[in-house]
């Protein structure tokens, strides 16, 4: 039987960066090199700032095209995950894709590893660089996901890098992306704030006045800060 699945907007949008937010240039130096690599891991405890890290760094690319989708519970599903896989890159090529949609939607028992070989062999086609971002990616149980994205990191054409963002790592065999040299990895002891970070926080976070938009960024902050404080205290 036909599945259709329709996706919903929000979930490629890449979260607004707001403006007093405190700059992080080594987190951006640890990056820098993405396009020599196969992926990128950013795997910390709720709090450590990972989605906004990623996002202001995506703001920094040039000549890259990015594929952003925040993932959550109901995504933990193969046929809906590779929906949003394909959408997302429909939105950056569009038509592109829109065959493999079309073959996902007509099978009657999802076949991972087959999807992946038609995305890829779509993907070589392209010359865009392009970023691929899943936020939140630790809602992910399903085993055929993980491995169907680890067959693609390991085989997905140079022009695409995969950036993986969650609360703790993915179960897939890493170990080989270390040893190669192939993987960026940001842990929570490079996303703590240092003090010279700390401070800029809490002279931001005393300079706004009383309009509606600065009392929406410190209720921001109250809630980076009740994060950030034990981060920044534990070091």
């Amino acid at each position: 039987m036909k599945s259709v699945h329709h996706s919903i907007e929000s979930k490629f949008s890449i979260p607004k960066i707001p403006e007093q937010l405190i700059p992080r240039p080594h987190l951006l130096h640890l990056l820098h090199d993405y396009k020599k690599k196969r992926m990128t891991l950013v795997s910390s405890p709720p709090g450590y700032g990972k989605t906004i890290a990623i996002a202001q760094w995506v703001e920094t690319l040039v000549n890259a095209k990015t594929a952003w989708i925040s993932l959550d519970t109901n995504d933990d599903n193969p046929s809906l995950f590779f929906h949003y896989l394909i959408d997302a890159f429909n939105k950056l090529f569009p038509d592109s894709f829109s065959a493999i949609r079309n073959y996902i939607e007509s099978m009657p028992v999802l076949h991972s590893k087959e999807i992946i070989v038609r995305f890829i062999s779509v993907l070589d086609t392209l010359s865009d660089t392009v970023v691929l971002i899943f936020d939140d990616y630790h809602v992910i149980e399903d085993v055929s996901i993980h491995e169907a994205l680890h067959f693609f990191i390991k085989h997905k054409p140079e022009t695409v890098h995969v950036c993986l963002v969650s609360r703790n790592d993915p179960p897939m065999p890493l170990r080989r992306f270390r040893v190669n040299d192939e993987m960026i990895e940001i842990r929570k002891h490079q996303l703590k704030f240092s003090k010279n970070e700390m401070k800029l926080f809490f002279k931001n976070f005393n300079s706004v006045s009383g309009n509606e938009n600065d009392l929406k960024l410190v209720r921001c902050k109250k809630r980076l800060l009740s994060r950030t404080f034990s981060l920044f205290a534990s070091k």
